[in-house]
């Protein structure tokens, strides 16, 4: 128990009590302290020369990876966090380079790395908001979904975020994986009201309304989802976007508009599981 002031003890401690054994704990303390410097345990920070270099490290990795040289880039990488083991940008495209590896554990960690590094080092701009972004992706993978919604939506309405509709559109794609498409409705709807040329964010709301079975909706965002962009009507990725509209259209009776979508799909790639199903629909043999 804690004692009050008027039970401390009166009698004053012994001289040798102040100037015996404590002043020999003090000097072992100090004689450790550096012996430890010396034999380097003492961890120091990088140098200044060591920050620049790993800059130069983490810009020439950067640069190997987008031109898809991935094993100069992971070397390029390593040797950036050698120097400076808290080079945000590094520890973001190390979690980059093992997600494409499908190591999605070591990936997680470094991208959480990454992103308690941008915030040491208060970060400006957008760079958190995508860091946080691409954790939100990796957790979704994990199947982490409920984690990964808390974090894209932080994400999502950061106001340094330069892409937000990036990190909406995951939040909903998260959440039609989760089985919940009435909550994928809201942050898809956000998705392409900020960036309005965002087919695949029409695409995710299109398949959100029709598994709501509100098919006027869902054919309305599907029809975005192929004209939003001018590339977008070309693009092999939304050959489902074709698919589920004209699976659409059949059921509400638009027999033409719904073979020209099933065409269209057959067109952008016959051999795959939507171009096969494409097929069907039209009475052909896959």
């Amino acid at each position: 128990m804690r004692q009050s002031g008027n039970n401390l003890p009166l009698t004053a401690p012994h001289v040798a009590d102040r100037s015996g054994r404590p002043r020999g704990l003090a000097g072992l303390f100090l004689s450790l302290c550096l012996a430890l410097a010396a034999t380097a345990g003492c961890v120091r920070g990088p140098t200044q020369q060591d920050v620049d270099q790993s800059n130069n490290e983490q810009r020439l990795a950067s640069q190997m990876h987008r031109e898809g040289n991935k094993p100069g880039a992971f070397e390029h990488a390593r040797r950036a966090l050698e120097l400076d083991p808290e080079n945000p940008e590094a520890l973001m495209l190390m979690g980059v380079l093992y997600q494409e590896r499908n190591n999605l554990p070591v990936a997680e960690d470094y991208v959480r790395k990454g992103i308690a590094a941008f915030i040491d080092r208060n970060a400006r701009g957008g760079a958190l908001a995508e860091a946080r972004n691409f954790l939100g992706v990796i957790l979704l993978q994990r199947e982490a979904h409920e984690e990964a919604f808390e974090v894209l939506r932080e994400s999502a309405v950061d106001p340094l975020n330069r892409a937000p509709h990036n990190a909406w559109g995951n939040l909903g794609l998260g959440y039609l994986q989760a089985d919940r498409p009435e909550d994928a409705v809201e942050p898809l709807r956000e998705a392409v009201r900020s960036q309005p040329r965002f087919c695949v964010g029409y695409h995710y709301l299109g398949q959100a309304y029709y598994e709501l079975d509100q098919l006027e909706e869902a054919e309305r965002a599907l029809v975005q989802a192929t004209e939003a962009d001018e590339t977008c009507h070309d693009e092999p990725r939304l050959q489902n976007a074709w698919r589920l509209r004209g699976e659409i259209r059949a059921r509400l009776g638009h027999r033409e508009e719904a073979v020209a979508d099933f065409e269209r799909c057959i067109e952008l790639g016959a051999e795959t599981p939507d171009g096969q199903a494409c097929q069907r629909m039209l009475g052909g043999q896959p």
